[in-house]
């Protein structure tokens, strides 16, 4: 698909990123402002069913991480550990450059190795493997139990998912909470152009 093709689709549409990584999110707002689409973002569970909830079927495209922190709470008290974990790399920087027979600084690398692998743990366990998909089954099931026009067909937005290599499982059961039409896939790191040209054709 042509840049002039992918601007044609995207222009003027409203998109809502789900994604709990906060670099992630700002680039591809940009990268979709830079089509002339507009770009709302959230962190979690929490906030971005809320968000569906109240505005979902005004987006255009839903573009959600399927691994999600459930709370906003969470979401903040992992970027807190995140942020002394890279601290923590900074005396790993440190470690390349240092004496390896220099015994208090090999502690205090130690005491860093272990501090680090606690806090990844925790994340770990913050971290819902299948948040982004319950979230949209969630909504989806809160529509056709909260709507007006009960028996006619809910035309919701495509959804783009993003995942880790390797969950042909998830992708599969993704597919079915979301009714497989209008659904795609995304394995990260993925390039704001790549994105950019799967958002445009599923909004073709």
């Amino acid at each position: 698909m042509s840049e002039e093709k992918i601007k044609e689709n995207l222009a003027g549409k409203k998109i809502l990123i789900i994604e709990d990584d906060e670099s992630l999110p700002k680039r591809l707002a940009n990268e979709f402002g830079r089509y002339g689409a507009k770009a709302e973002v959230k962190h979690c569970v929490e906030s971005g069913l809320e968000e569906l909830k109240q505005n979902g079927l005004n987006y255009h495209l839903i573009v959600v991480d399927v691994m999600l922190p459930q709370t906003k709470e969470a979401f903040q008290q992992i970027q807190h550990w995140i942020k002394e974990i890279t601290e923590y790399n900074e005396v790993f920087i440190q470690e390349d450059e240092a004496e390896s027979n220099n015994v208090e600084f090999n502690k205090i690398v130690e005491n860093a190795k272990h501090r680090r692998s606690v806090l990844l743990e925790k994340i770990t366990k913050e971290i819902n493997p299948r948040g982004g998909i319950e979230m949209v089954k969630d909504w989806l099931d809160w529509l056709k139990n909260n709507r007006d026009d009960e028996g006619e067909k809910i035309e919701r937005p495509p959804i783009l998912y993003l995942t880790a290599a390797g969950n042909v499982e998830i992708i599969m059961d993704g597919k079915e909470v979301a009714g497989a039409k209008d659904v795609e896939w995304l394995v990260k790191p993925v390039s704001g152009l790549k994105l950019m040209h799967t958002a445009a054709e599923l909004l073709e």
